[in-house]
């Protein structure tokens, strides 16, 4: 749950709530781990899992046509670009 909260930018207990939301929707599942039964893992549900993977093919898809569009910038400019858009936001 720590990482969960680390990783989307959010305390432990805001972290918890959303998973509780999440699992009351049946979109993800909670459970212990093996080695610790202290680490809580989230994992997606069936369903949820198989949305996200649509939804992510469709993004790859714009991204690719968008970068279509692009053809002469070198690859490296672009990620260079691209690093600072997204470091920029996260300052905002």
């Amino acid at each position: 749950m720590s990482a969960f909260a680390a990783g989307m930018g959010i305390g432990r207990a805001a972290a918890t709530e959303l998973v509780e939301r999440l699992e009351d929707l049946e979109l993800v599942r909670r459970s212990h781990a093996a080695a610790d039964r202290r680490v809580v893992v989230v994992t997606l549900s069936p369903d949820a899992e198989r949305e996200a993977r649509t939804i992510l093919q469709r993004r790859r898809r714009d991204l690719e046509r968008t970068l279509d569009r692009f053809p002469d910038v070198p690859p490296e400019i672009f990620a260079e670009f691209v690093s600072t858009l997204v470091e920029r936001l996260r300052e905002e």
